[in-house]
């Protein structure tokens, strides 16, 4: 997803010539964080229990 610089902010458009776009890639590293970690949320049911030394552990 990109978001077009606003008409009117050329110290914006002077940072991102100088530095980048640090806004569009921080986006970007989120979404493909969100990607990683939503089927990371469901390991936790997915391990068999075992019981060790009366208390039931996962794994």
């Amino acid at each position: 997803m990109s978001y077009p610089s606003t008409p009117g902010s050329p110290i914006y458009d002077q940072l991102v010539q100088e530095q980048g776009d640090v806004l569009a890639e921080a986006r970007k590293l989120a979404e493909e964080a969100l990607q990683q970690a939503d089927p990371a949320q469901y390991w936790q049911g997915a391990l068999p229990h075992r019981r060790t030394s009366g208390k039931v552990l996962q794994g």
